[in-house]
């Protein structure tokens, strides 16, 4: 196999770094590709749609699992499907939906691989009832730095899966999964829309949508202060039955409509993203609404940023940060209100913020969610940026909440280990399975996670 150079970043375009990557072509070329690396670092990658620097290995290698995409299953009575971990979730979608099944957990794009979809535990809007990705998984196979090949599951090697859910691509190459998914009458959601004045009405809705709907998510105007702080629209949804839908759709109920993809070419030049342009750009979405009809097919639910490619461009080249953090319910109005109030006192500018219920933890042991709610923001990555997300970091710890390592750029060790207790039982069983340390990333090691 080639290695090429590359120049590599996870989806904010932050700090890349340069990385020899290779793509191997079959199961027999990615052992050789990792048994012939040692004693140098290796880390899987997909398509590169964490936000940070989890998929990056600079200066080492990085293996590319996208060629290993193939369908090995379907079992249309049990409902689950198993795939090669390159496959991406919108390849996933193409192959079951006609099966009348969808995904279990889906995020804000298809354009994930099942792989790293197990290896970030990804959320949706749907993890207040039915948990995180790693919630559905029934068995994946695993590619250790020695080159042995390991089943595992709930019940089956439970350590080293509860270790992979959720690990970052920490314990080995995912090779393939099998997965639990939902079975579904149409390719629709049927959508309730509520605009909320404030911070408070933004998580009362949450909090009765929640109970009530399988989707419930929100937009919030990160930029409004006052009363109006928090202010914002919250999305319910759930699967439209066949009543649900109009004639033509009821005749071809797994159809969907081809849109035109844009794409923006180029880096936006720095300036462009700044508080007067997002604050326009919040006001327009606060007054205009989110989703348009009452019933709406899954891409304009779940994935409207992907008719747009390299939407991540418009923040320029300097790129940007993503900060996503957990609440327990208890702690989450006030620690919110203060993030809010700081993102607005420090002028700094949030072109995107939502806010979803979360449920139960999946169990893994790096995994994100567990009851409460979580916030995500995105930022164009400017001076000053790096203070701000470090007070906030003090407001997650305090509250006894967490950040999301799929997102996460700037973690320290320190906090990272005072928000995630099991990481020293990560260590542990990493020293058992990599004593070389040839398993590595840019976050790992700043995270501390390599020894």
């Amino acid at each position: 196999m080639k290695k090429q150079r590359r120049h590599l970043s996870g989806w904010g375009n932050f700090r890349p770094g340069w990385c020899d990557v290779v793509t191997p072509q079959s199961r027999d070329e990615l052992r050789s590709a990792i048994l012939q690396n040692t004693p140098s670092t290796w880390i899987s990658r997909g398509l590169g749609r964490s936000y940070g620097d989890s998929a990056v290995n600079s200066g080492g290698l990085v293996i590319d699992h996208t060629t290993q995409s193939a369908l090995i299953h379907i079992d249309s009575e049990r409902h689950t499907v198993r795939v090669q971990a390159g496959m991406s979730l919108g390849t996933l979608i193409d192959h079951i939906l006609p099966n009348s099944l969808f995904l279990p957990v889906s995020p804000g794009t298809k354009f994930v691989t099942v792989g790293g979809a197990v290896a970030a535990d990804i959320h949706g809007k749907n993890h207040h009832r039915d948990g995180s990705f790693g919630s559905h998984v029934e068995e994946l196979s695993l590619l250790l730095p020695s080159g042995e090949i390991v089943t595992c599951g709930p019940s089956r090697n439970s350590k080293l899966y509860y270790a992979t859910i959720g690990g970052m691509g920490l314990t080995g190459a995912i090779l393939d999964v099998t997965i639990r998914c939902l079975p579904v009458e149409s390719a629709h959601i049927r959508v309730e829309s509520y605009r909320t004045g404030c911070l408070e009405e933004t998580l009362e809705l949450l909090n009765q949508t929640a109970d009530t709907h399988r989707y419930s998510v929100s937009w919030i105007d990160a930029l409004s202060s006052g009363k109006e702080l928090g202010r914002g629209w919250v999305l319910a949804g759930e699967h439209a039955g066949s009543r649900d839908l109009s004639t033509s759709l009821q005749a071809e109920p797994f159809h969907l409509p081809t849109r035109p993809i844009k794409s923006v070419p180029f880096h936006f030049p720095g300036w462009v993203l700044n508080r007067w342009s997002c604050g326009l750009f919040n006001e327009r979405v606060y007054r205009r609404g989110i989703v348009s009809g009452n019933v709406v097919d899954i891409d304009s639910f779940f994935y409207p940023l992907d008719r747009v490619h390299h939407w991540n461009r418009i923040y320029g080249r300097a790129g940007f940060i993503q900060y996503q953090a957990l609440f327990p319910f208890e702690s989450s109005a006030i620690a919110i209100k203060n993030m809010l109030e700081l993102l607005h006192d420090s002028g700094q500018a949030a072109f995107f913020a939502g806010i979803k219920s979360a449920g139960p933890a999946s169990g893994g042991w790096l995994s994100f969610l567990s009851p409460g709610f979580t916030i995500g923001l995105d930022l164009p990555y400017r001076k000053g940026l790096d203070s701000l997300i470090e007070k906030w970091d003090h407001f997650v710890i305090e509250a006894g909440g967490r950040v999301y390592l799929a997102k996460d750029s700037l973690l320290s060790a320190d906090s990272f280990r005072r928000m995630y207790p099991r990481w020293q039982e990560l260590m542990e069983l990493r020293q058992e399975l990599d004593p070389n340390g040839v398993i590595s990333s840019n976050q790992s090691r700043r995270l501390g996670l390599d020894g």
